[in-house]
């Protein structure tokens, strides 16, 4: 009986040993465990703010407008360039007293051409627009901070160039776009879009359309993009 206490004195002695607070024996966290994220983190950092589709600190004003014909359809893209066109292609005007934009819907160039590259925007090639009448147009979108457009969609395709300040276009079918000044994106026709002010400060964009004669440049709608 004797000999039996000491062993059970040992036993006990080892178990309450293996109670001790595991943060003086753990090991280190491995790399694969830091680098991934819990699933319900990710929830929480994806969230998306919502807008209201009216519109609120948003005002458009045409600065030209004319007739455009397209004898055939082609594959074709948006062009804006700064300065007045040389051979009077497209549509020109003064966005103020330092600056001036021509853009214009014309057929695919070479990208590496030096006059394309001193281009402020240029779009991709586009989808074909039909043969037939068009009217061009440039407007000054200017966005409050704080502000946005309304969710609307165009009857034609429109490019736009930022100017200042910095905005979140949303569309239908894309992931939202953060753009700063001299960045620009295009929209093909009946896409719903929205163009929030990002920033603190005013923002303005250039934006050339063209669209079919005859048809609203855009219609609102009831939800947002």
């Amino acid at each position: 009986m004797t000999h039996i206490r000491p062993i059970l004195f040992a036993v006990l002695l080892a178990a309450c040993g293996s109670s001790s607070p595991a943060t003086s024996t753990a090991a280190p966290p491995s790399a694969s465990s830091l680098a991934s994220p819990s699933a319900s983190v990710a929830v929480v950092a994806t969230a998306v703010p919502t807008y209201s589709p009216k519109a609120e600190g948003f005002s458009s004003k045409v600065l030209v407008e004319a007739p455009r014909s397209l004898a055939a359809s082609t594959t074709g893209l948006v062009w804006i360039v700064p300065g007045k066109s040389s051979d009077g292609s497209g549509v020109s005007a003064a966005v103020s007293e330092k600056e001036t934009f021509t853009a214009s819907y014309q057929a695919p160039v070479d990208r590496q051409d030096a006059d394309t590259i001193k281009a402020a925007y240029l779009t991709p090639d586009l989808p074909p627009l039909a043969a037939g009448q068009y009217t061009e147009s440039l407007r000054l979108v200017t966005v409050q901070p704080g502000g946005r457009s309304s969710a609307h969609m165009h009857s034609g395709i429109e490019g736009v160039l930022v100017l200042e300040g910095r905005v979140l276009i949303r569309s239908g079918g894309n992931a939202p776009m953060f753009l700063a000044p001299s960045q620009g994106f295009y929209l093909l026709p009946k896409v719903p879009v929205q163009l929030i002010n990002a920033g603190d400060a005013v923002a303005r964009t250039l934006v050339y359309s063209i669209s079919p004669a005859g048809a609203p440049f855009s219609t609102e709608l009831d939800q947002a993009p």
